[in-house]
């Protein structure tokens, strides 16, 4: 049997907001923009800038929750695959305040947009990931899983030995 690529993600053109209502006491806020894929170069920068836009000390949490005190946690998401994925700045906030966090969110993305990571942001991100690849390399099954799941990508199996060279 053939495997059947399934067809890319078709992403939208213009900015979309949906809201689903549960009868909850907290709403979670997803900004959502393309991303790429998993044979993609710019892969090595979305993971940068994941990692410094999660935690405490990152300038998404001291705008929104610091700063503005909307959030109870904030966060960037990446999923990619075979095809293009997509980037999720998220935020756990209440009801109300939902609009005001898109909007700092949105602003934040124009900040990261224009400036980029600053070189304080970026050492951070860079040590954090450098921790990271070397915790992941205690773990053999960790180690064998990322090597198969690259070398099916087409990015060899040697890339999660060799990540700390792409960063």
């Amino acid at each position: 049997p053939t495997l059947e690529i399934p067809e890319p993600p078709k992403f939208l053109k213009k900015p979309e907001r949906s809201d689903i209502v549960l009868p909850r006491e907290q709403s979670v806020v997803l900004l959502g923009v393309e991303g790429c894929s998993n044979t993609s170069p710019d892969r090595f920068a979305v993971d940068l800038i994941q990692s410094a836009l999660n935690g405490l000390e990152t300038r998404l949490f001291k705008s929104i929750r610091d700063d503005a005190g909307l959030a109870y946690y904030t966060g960037l998401y990446s999923s990619r695959g075979i095809h293009d994925g997509f980037l999720a700045f998220y935020a756990g906030t209440a009801p109300e305040s939902v609009s005001k966090v898109i909007e700092l969110m949105i602003k934040e993305r124009g900040k990261l947009l224009k400036a980029g990571l600053t070189k304080d942001e970026f050492s951070m991100s860079l040590a954090r990931l450098k921790g990271d690849a070397a915790n992941r390399k205690l773990n053999p099954g960790a180690m064998l899983f990322e090597s198969v799941l690259s070398e099916f990508y087409g990015n060899g199996h040697t890339e999660p030995f060799e990540v700390m060279e792409h960063y």
